[in-house]
């Protein structure tokens, strides 16, 4: 312990290497001015500022348009607060300069797009059981990875879709009757993305669950699918470029099963 009578006895002594890695308590009376002994030990406080360019974020957005063929769509990820540079501000650019479609990781995010006026279309990639009855309320776009998965969103879409003063039928909704002549109750097929696991074993269908998978979409008077799409482990690695191709191979062969039913 070490005792000082007044805090400018304190500060003419403290010389910056009293204290590290240590939780600090400053208590006492407002006479005693201890906020001056915050502002030194505050010294080494720093401020970090990171400046997004809108300018360079559409010019790489056009840049990677120049390389596609016309007509294909562009989907940008916006998750985590488009990777802390700002979830909103991103996504407003790029609805602006017509990106096609943005992802999020959780609802949530899609959420706060939605109520700060994001209109694009949004996939939400780690949809969460709690937050379906909102997620179609706000239009928001599950990745279905299992059957599990799959059957409580089309639970859920059907719930929704319900004559119930709670639960409104999600805006866009068009009258659609089915082949059978059944009425859908107003409302379009639910769009959905279809995650096949190629290889990385992380999330997704497997080859052996794809013809189910499609049987049971074709089936479903609820669901459509909006896009197929997977996920290359070592891409970005030569070293692993058999092994890329070999899932690119496999991720043709299972989506043509899945377009055949279609």
């Amino acid at each position: 312990k070490t005792f000082f009578k007044t805090t400018a006895e304190f500060l003419s002594a403290y010389n910056g290497n009293l204290f590290g890695s240590e939780t600090i308590l400053l208590k006492g009376a407002r006479t005693f001015g201890f906020e001056r002994i915050s502002l030194v030990l505050q010294q080494k406080a720093h401020e970090t500022v990171l400046e997004i360019n809108f300018n360079s974020l559409v010019h790489n957005l056009n840049y990677y348009r120049s390389k596609l063929i016309p007509g294909t769509k562009i989907m940008a990820m916006v998750k985590a607060f488009s990777y802390g540079s700002g979830g909103f501000e991103i996504a407003n650019v790029l609805q602006y300069h017509h990106a096609d479609y943005l992802a999020v990781a959780y609802a949530d995010e899609g959420i706060e797009l939605r109520k700060a006026g994001i209109t694009l279309p949004i996939m939400v990639m780690n949809p969460e059981e709690p937050s379906y009855d909102t997620m179609i309320l706000h239009n928001l776009e599950p990745e279905i990875f299992s059957f599990r998965v799959l059957k409580l969103f089309e639970e859920a879409v059907k719930r929704t879709q319900s004559p119930s003063p709670a639960l409104p039928v999600r805006e866009g909704a068009s009258v659609k009757v089915l082949p059978n002549g059944e009425d859908l109750g107003g409302a379009l097929p639910y769009p959905i993305h279809i995650k096949l696991d190629t290889g990385m074993h992380r999330l997704g269908f497997e080859e052996k669950d794809v013809n189910e998978l499609a049987v049971r979409i074709a089936n479903s008077k609820v669901l459509q699918i909006r896009s197929v799409f997977s996920h290359l482990s070592g891409s970005d690695e030569v070293v692993h470029d058999e092994f890329t191709r070999l899932q690119i191979k496999k991720f043709g062969e299972m989506s043509e099963v899945i377009k055949s039913h279609f």
